[in-house]
């Protein structure tokens, strides 16, 4: 099965840092990597991120450029057959990668994957649902 690469850009922060590294790290899907991109943040991120130990973690610093940069210049540096995205601000459930693994598995001819998003109002969550829309 291909070796993903998780690409985390972070610009400030550093309040949610430990808690997202930890919800990528805890994945029930090992065979992965996850490359933070530190894009000029001037809180704590850089601190945070490299109090974390962990074999799979790789941390780069890049001058302010945006999200998109961040993620671009990440895709460009790996070898891996795929990336997955995440936010310094967002957490993911043990099984995300283990059911991104199994998509691929199942449709093996397709390129892009997505999953369902829950965002937390208040005291309770939404979940975000995705589709196909047809044409015509």
């Amino acid at each position: 099965m291909p070796k993903i690469t998780v690409l985390l850009p972070v610009y400030n922060a550093e309040k949610y840092l430990k808690e997202a590294i930890n919800s990528i790290l805890s994945q029930t899907y090992d065979d992965f990597e996850l490359w933070t991109f530190n894009d000029g943040s001037t809180d704590n991120s850089l601190h945070e991120i490299s109090k974390i130990k962990d074999s799979r973690i790789k941390l780069y610093s890049i001058s302010n450029s945006g999200v998109s940069n961040a993620r671009n210049y990440g895709a460009k540096k790996s070898s891996a057959n795929y990336f997955a995205f995440i936010d310094g601000d967002d957490l993911w459930q043990d099984f995300h990668l283990a059911e991104m693994k199994s998509l691929i598995s199942k449709y093996p001819e397709h390129k892009v994957f997505s999953c369902r998003s829950k965002i937390q109002k208040g005291n309770r969550f939404e979940t975000l649902l995705y589709g196909r829309k047809k044409r015509g």
